[in-house]
């Protein structure tokens, strides 16, 4: 069954380079490190990358505060990067902001960690709500 899934070529190939920096770095290091390290590799697969892409916090249309994503891959996916622990729910809620504040449709949640490297796709539920809506 072929499975149908958004941006597919793109985000196989960055969960591809997510393998190859933790077969090469293993785990244990900080954040900062897997984002450095994922960024060549990711420029390397011939893919832009933005860093620390920053997200308005808006409040009946004013500006705030600003968050900052991890990274944004050839300007359609978001990336948040984390190391400690598993993923919980308020991983997920803090990338679906960033989605939406983005107008971005996918995201993926890229846990690099002892045990190996853990990718979750968050879809931007939003984004396609105002797309039927249209």
């Amino acid at each position: 069954m072929e499975e149908n899934f958004l941006f597919k070529d793109l985000t196989y190939k960055i969960i591809g380079v997510c393998y190859e920096v933790q077969n090469q770095l293993g785990g244990g290091l900080l954040e900062k490190t897997y984002q450095t390290a994922l960024v060549i590799g990711l420029k390397s697969a011939g893919l832009s990358v933005e860093e620390e892409v920053k997200v308005p916090i808006l409040f009946k249309g004013e500006e705030i505060a600003k968050g900052y994503a991890d990274l944004m891959v050839d300007g359609k996916v978001l990336i948040e990067l984390k190391r400690n622990g598993s993923f919980n729910r308020s991983h997920f809620s803090q990338l679906e902001n960033y989605l939406t504040a983005c107008n971005l449709p996918l995201g993926l949640l890229i846990h690099f960690g002892q045990d190996g490297v853990h990718v979750k796709r968050v879809i931007n539920r939003e984004y396609f709500n105002a797309l039927k809506k249209a």
